[in-house]
């Protein structure tokens, strides 16, 4: 199998359609100003080759006609983001993703199924894992739970890594956090493709006990079985001002 069918094959998704996106200046903060649209038709391996050979830039639809998919990612817009850290992060939770940085110098962290899984059910797990993770309330793709096909809708896409291959910025890290070659991308996928309960099992073994908590109120639980890695002063803040209630009222 080609380099380009196996690139293919990792990001399968939409039958309908797929992303297209030229990235023009990038500005002082780092950020790429590109032009996005959606293509109404599939994606086929010629378009996977010009992509990888530095023509057009693609992206791709995790949920299909059925609102199913075989890939997910966490997208953490940071420009200063400390891209070994964030594989640090995800060995150690033991987490079966692969980190790739974006074109705007974040992070796009993917999930590579073995099977079809519901998106809301993949969406849900995600959405934990950011959290996780330390990057609660950011973007999860698949974007939607199901999408309105006969309506017209078709879901939203995620720009793909390794544009231009052989110079690309939008590479994977290994664990070592150290950038790979589009084959080695493809070898880490093969490595970290699991089932759904795979990470359903790596995502319970993560989870605080929260009935350590029991004392505290349902504020303070939320926060911790969330992850408090993003919330740790608002965490503080509502631990402080209800234990000082609780002095009050016992005094």
């Amino acid at each position: 199998m080609s380099t380009a069918a196996k690139f293919l094959s990792a990001f399968e998704g939409s039958e309908v359609a797929h992303g297209q996106t030229t990235v023009g200046r990038t500005s002082r903060i780092g950020k790429a100003e590109a032009k996005s649209f959606v293509v109404r038709e599939p994606l086929t391996e010629e378009k996977v080759q010009a992509h990888l050979n530095g023509g057009q830039g693609i992206g791709s639809i995790p949920i299909n006609s059925n609102n199913m998919c075989k890939f997910g990612a966490i997208d953490v817009d940071d420009y200063d983001l400390n891209l070994q850290d964030v594989v640090a992060r995800v060995w150690s939770a033991g987490l079966p993703f692969i980190i790739c940085r974006s074109k705007s110098g974040g992070a796009h962290i993917y999930l590579f199924l073995k099977d079809w899984e519901k998106a809301s059910v993949v969406r849900e797990y995600l959405t934990e894992a950011a959290a996780l993770l330390g990057f609660a309330g950011r973007e999860i793709f698949p974007k939607q739970d199901a999408v309105l096909h006969d309506k017209g809708d078709v879901g939203n896409f995620i720009n793909l890594p390794y544009h231009n291959s052989e110079r690309s910025m939008r590479y994977a890290l290994d664990a070592g956090g150290n950038a790979v070659s589009v084959d080695g991308f493809l070898a880490l996928v093969d490595e970290k493709r699991c089932h759904l309960t795979d990470l359903e099992k790596a995502l319970a073994e993560q989870r605080p006990d929260v009935s350590e908590l029991a004392e505290y109120p349902p504020c303070i639980q939320s926060l911790v079985a969330l992850g408090v890695q993003e919330n740790t002063r608002l965490a503080s803040s509502h631990l402080w001002r209800w234990a000082c209630k609780k002095t009050a009222t016992t005094s």
